[in-house]
């Protein structure tokens, strides 16, 4: 071969490399996507056995599970994971919006307050407000107006009084109140059975045998 030949051999070697390059490339990039593909569909046949098994369970064991879920962090927030639980699909929400114990975590939001107090049904509540500046002016959740209509269901009361500084989204402000007692006003709570008040603000709490009078608390037992 003259030096022409050879030189139109090679510049065409040269082209069936970039091409065969360009290939391989792509048959790598489509191995890929096909490897994440088939272990997308893997962990989410997984998930779907998992749940099937959930699915075919007795109603019954099933509330359980959710109970030892809901109740399993006595020092956590209990409406998270039954708000989790309750969208994680169609039968978990149905079965989670018929037990309403499920929802008796009242705190948080005023929304989220709102909507556990509307599934908690009449199973009794165990309510936890926000005081902040507990002298002049007196800052609040937002949850307290509500939850004190459903006050004939309070179970467990916990009343936290924050430092002043403390930022409160969606608190309320409220002058002239210069003990946060009066905030409840007359409190008709015959399954009150605990009265939890930690005082987080600096200031020393003063009260007399007046303080609670207008309580109604017979089944009071923890103070």
């Amino acid at each position: 071969l003259d030096s022409a030949a050879c030189s139109q051999r090679v510049s065409q070697h040269r082209k069936t490399m970039l091409q065969i390059e360009k290939l391989s490339i792509a048959f790598n990039g489509l191995a890929t996507s096909i490897g994440e593909k088939y272990a997308a569909l893997s962990a989410n046949h997984y998930v779907a056995s998992n749940m099937l098994g959930l699915i075919t369970l007795p109603n019954e064991l099933l509330v359980r599970i959710f109970e030892f879920v809901v109740f399993g962090d006595r020092l956590g927030t209990r409406w998270r994971p039954a708000v989790t639980l309750s969208h994680v699909c169609q039968f978990f929400r149905e079965t989670m919006l018929s037990c309403p114990q499920l929802w008796t975590d009242i705190s948080g939001s005023s929304k989220i307050a709102s909507l556990s107090l509307s599934r908690s049904k009449d199973a009794p509540l165990d309510v936890l407000v926000r005081f902040n500046n507990m002298f002049f002016p007196l800052e609040l959740d937002n949850i307290l107006p509500e939850a004190l209509i459903h006050v004939k269901r309070w179970r467990n009361l916990t009343v936290h009084l924050l430092p002043k500084d403390t930022f409160m989204p969606g608190s309320v402000v409220i002058k002239g109140m210069y003990t946060f007692i009066r905030v409840f006003g007359e409190v008709d709570a015959p399954l009150l059975q605990s009265f939890s008040l930690f005082n987080y603000s600096g200031n020393s709490l003063r009260g007399d045998s007046t303080t609670f009078a207008r309580w109604n608390t017979q089944n009071l037992s923890v103070l």
